[in-house]
């Protein structure tokens, strides 16, 4: 017997930060975004990008979620 392995492709969408920033309300959702993220590890500083970062991430992938639904 053979066992088919079926790979997912993951597929990674390329976002301009250009985009984003010509985009007031993907910028606004993506702000508060991090904001949330800022509060929720206590409000400690010196990880802002990484704040920015994952909420766009996040924000994103719920975009492209409900666009492809």
């Amino acid at each position: 017997m053979s066992a088919e392995i079926k790979k997912k492709k993951n597929t990674l969408k390329v976002v301009s930060a250009e985009s984003v920033v010509n985009n007031p309300a993907i910028y606004e959702v993506i702000t508060k975004k991090a904001y949330e993220l800022y509060e929720k590890r206590g409000g400690r500083h010196g990880h802002d990008l990484e704040d920015w970062l994952e909420a766009e991430r996040l924000v994103l992938s719920d975009e492209e979620t409900a666009t492809s639904a």
